[in-house]
C-alpha cells in the first residue's frame, strides 16, 4: 500500500483540497443502492389442510401426567378437506405439545407459521422448533433446539388462526439465555423442523381441532449438508494467553486518549494486531474485556469499545481494572420503557469512574433526541447494503437524524461492512453457493457509505461486522482490503472532519455532481458527491483544443468565498497533485481533468 503523506505543499494564503473518488463515482453510475428483489407478496411454500389418511401431530413429551386420548381425522361434508381433532388429558397450568413436521425452513424475516385451531379451553398458543446445527446439546449429543412461542393465545370455542412470526428477534432473544446459562447457541444456520401447537391442560379433558397449517419462508438445504466455513469461526485473539498484569501502575496515569476522529470496527475474534493492520484504532467488543486483552491493546495502541461492568464491579474504581476502554456502550434505544434503566447506568458510571471520565454511547432505533440527552454520543445509521434506498436519500435521512441531536452531543456513523442477517440468508436460500451466506461490501460501497456520513460531520466511523476478518476466503481477503483503504481514505478527511465546522455545499459544472465542501481555518476540502444514473464524463484527449479554450466536458466547482490566491490539489491515498483554480464571480473555479 503506498505512503500517505498528509504534508501537502505550501499555500499562499488559503489551500483547496479535493478528495478523489474515482472508483466510488464511477460505481454510482452503476448502482445506487442494489435494488432489493424480494419484494413479492408472500405465498407458503407448505400448506396442509390436515385432510391425510392419518393424523400428522404428535406428541412430544414423554410425561406420564400427559395422555392422549383419541386422535382421529374428522372430514367436512365433501369428503375432501377435514380437521385432526385430539381429545388428551393435562394438569392445569401445564400445555401439551402438538408437534408438526417439516422440511428444514430457514429462519429468516419473512418465515412465518399460521395455522387454524378451535380448543375447548383458551389459552392455545403456536411455537417453532428450532434446531440450530452448530451447537451440539452436551446431555443428548444433538443438535440444540429451542422453542419460539408466539406469545399470544386463542379463546376457546370459535375457529382462530394462530401465528408465530418474527423468529430471527425470538431466537436471538432465546439464544442470550441459552449463553447465559453457560451453554453454546451458535444461530448461524438455524432452521424450524416442527410446527408445534401448544394445547393447554386442565381439570378434564381438553379437545382440539387443528387444521390448515401452511408456512411461509425458504426451504434450507438439508441438515448436515449445510457448509461451515471455517474461515467464519471465531479466532481466539493472541490475547487470550497473555498473564494478568498490573495494568496500571502508576495511579496518576491518564486513560489512553482517544483519536480525534476514531474508526472502530465490530470484533468478531481476530487478533488485536489484524485490526491495527488494517487501520483501525479502536475494537467494538459486546462485553467487558479480560486483563490479557486490555494488556495486547495498550501494547498495539488499540482502544476498546464496551459495555460497562455491572454495579458490584464499579465499586472498586474503573481507571485501575479498564485503562484501555476509549467509549462505554450503554446498548440499544428503541423503546421509552429503556430510559430508565440507561439513566441508572449512566449515572453508577458518573458515581464510579475517575477523571477524566470516558464518553458513553448510545444507538438509537427511532429515538435520537431521547438518547442524546442521555449519553454522551450517539451512534446514527441504518442498513444500506441491499436497500431500496439511494445514497441521496440515505445523506438527506443522516442529515435529518443529525439535526434531532441535542447541539454538541458528538455523533458516531454507523457503517454496514456485511449486507444484515435477513437480506443474506435470502441469498444463501435461494442459492446454493454457501458463499452467498456472507454479503461483503465493496469499497465502493464503503466509500459512498462514508461520504454519504460526512454529510453530517461525524466524530466517528463506526464499521458494523458480523463475521471474523481474520478468515482466509476471498470475500474475507476482499472485505478485509476494502477496509484497510477505506481508512486510508478516512485519514485524508480527518483533519477537516475533526475542525467540527458545519459543511457547505459546492456547485458543479456536471449536474449530476455536487461537492461536500468542509473547512478549516486555512484549508478547505471538496468531497465530490456523484447521484446521477449516467457513466463519469472524463476529457476526450482526442478532440483538440485551442489554447485557452474551455472545455465543456471538464468537472469544475465553484466555491464562494475563496480567494483567487489560494492553490488546489487533488488529493488521493496515492498521493496529490496540482489542479488549475481560477476566479470567478463571488469565488474561485477549481478545473478537475478527471476523478
Amino acid at each position: 500500500m503506498p505512503h500517505v503523506s498528509r504534508h501537502f505543499p505550501a499555500r499562499s494564503k488559503l489551500g483547496v483540497a479535493v478528495l478523489s473518488l474515482a472508483v466510488a463515482i464511477s460505481w454510482v453510475a452503476k448502482n445506487e443502492l442494489s435494488a432489493n428483489p424480494f419484494n413479492a407478496p408472500a405465498v407458503p411454500i407448505l400448506h396442509d389442510d390436515m385432510g391425510g389418511e392419518s393424523p400428522a401431530l404428535r406428541l412430544l413429551t414423554s410425561a406420564s401426567s400427559i395422555r392422549v386420548i383419541s386422535q382421529t381425522i374428522q372430514r367436512d361434508s365433501t369428503g375432501k378437506g377435514g380437521a385432526e381433532h385430539i381429545i388428551l388429558s393435562a394438569p392445569p397450568g401445564v400445555s401439551a405439545p402438538l408437534a408438526y413436521n417439516l422440511p428444514p425452513v430457514s429462519v429468516i424475516a419473512e418465515t412465518k407459521l399460521v395455522a387454524r385451531v378451535v380448543c375447548s379451553r383458551p389459552g392455545v398458543q403456536l411455537a417453532a422448533m428450532v434446531v440450530l446445527p452448530r451447537s451440539i446439546d452436551s446431555r443428548t449429543g444433538n443438535p440444540r433446539e429451542v422453542m419460539l412461542r408466539s406469545g399470544k393465545t386463542a379463546p376457546a370455542g370459535n375457529w382462530q388462526e394462530i401465528i408465530v412470526d418474527d423468529l430471527p428477534t425470538q431466537l436471538a432473544d432465546q439464544a442470550r439465555i441459552v449463553r447465559a446459562q453457560r451453554q453454546p447457541a451458535d444461530e448461524h444456520e438455524a432452521y424450524v423442523s416442527q410446527v408445534v401447537v401448544l394445547a393447554p391442560g386442565g381439570p378434564g379433558v381438553t379437545e382440539i381441532w387443528v387444521d390448515d397449517i401452511s408456512v411461509q419462508g425458504v426451504i434450507a438445504r438439508q441438515p448436515g449438508t449445510a457448509a461451515t466455513s471455517q474461515s467464519n469461526a471465531i479466532v481466539q485473539p493472541v490475547s487470550s494467553n497473555v498473564p494478568a498484569p498490573n495494568l496500571i501502575a502508576d495511579p496518576t496515569q491518564q486513560f489512553a486518549k482517544s483519536p480525534a476522529v476514531p474508526r472502530v470496527i465490530q470484533w468478531q475474534g481476530e487478533p488485536f494486531e489484524l485490526l491495527r493492520t488494517l487501520g483501525f484504532d479502536a475494537a467494538w467488543l459486546g462485553r467487558t474485556p479480560t486483563d490479557g486483552e486490555q494488556a495486547e491493546a495498550l501494547r498495539l495502541g488499540l482502544l476498546l469499545v464496551c459495555p460497562p461492568p455491572a454495579a458490584p464491579q464499579m465499586k472498586g474504581g474503573l481507571k485501575r481494572q479498564f485503562p484501555a476502554v476509549m467509549t462505554w456502550d450503554l446498548g440499544s434505544l428503541d423503546d421509552p420503557a429503556g430510559i430508565e434503566p440507561v439513566d441508572g447506568w449512566r449515572q453508577a458510571l458518573l458515581e464510579h469512574q475517575a477523571e477524566p471520565a470516558r464518553p458513553a454511547m448510545l444507538r438509537p432505533s427511532g429515538m435520537v433526541r431521547e438518547a442524546s440527552r442521555l449519553a454522551d454520543l450517539v451512534l446514527i445509521g441504518r442498513p444500506t447494503l441491499g436497500s431500496t434506498r439511494t445514497w441521496p436519500e440515505q445523506a438527506a435521512w443522516l442529515g435529518q437524524q443529525s439535526r434531532l441531536v441535542r447541539p454538541g452531543t458528538p455523533i458516531w456513523a454507523g457503517v454496514e461492512t456485511q449486507a444484515s442477517r435477513r437480506f443474506s440468508s435470502q441469498i444463501a436460500n435461494l442459492r446454493s453457493d454457501a458463499a452467498a451466506a456472507v454479503v461483503p461490501a465493496t469499497f465502493q460501497q464503503l466509500s459512498m457509505a462514508t461520504t454519504a456520513a460526512l454529510c453530517m460531520m461525524p466524530r466517528g466511523f463506526c464499521f458494523q461486522s458480523q463475521t471474523s476478518l481474520a478468515g482466509s476466503t476471498p470475500e474475507n481477503r476482499m472485505r478485509a482490503l476494502a477496509l484497510e483503504l477505506t481508512n486510508l481514505r478516512l485519514g485524508l478527511v480527518d483533519p477537516w472532519v475533526a475542525a467540527g465546522k458545519t459543511p457547505l455545499a459546492a456547485r458543479s459544472t456536471w449536474p449530476e455532481v455536487t461537492g461536500l465542501l468542509l473547512k478549516t481555518e486555512r484549508s478547505h476540502l471538496i468531497v465530490p458527491l456523484r447521484w446521477g444514473p449516467h457513466a463519469p464524463k472524463s476529457k476526450d484527449s482526442t478532440k483538440p483544443t485551442n489554447a485557452g479554450q474551455k472545455n465543456p466536458d471538464q468537472l469544475c466547482f465553484d466555491l464562494p468565498g475563496v480567494p483567487e490566491t489560494s492553490e488546489a490539489y487533488v488529493i488521493s491515498v496515492s498521493g496529490s497533485h496540482r489542479v488549475p483554480g481560477r476566479r470567478v464571480t463571488g469565488g474561485l473555479r477549481v478545473s478537475v481533468d478527471d476523478l
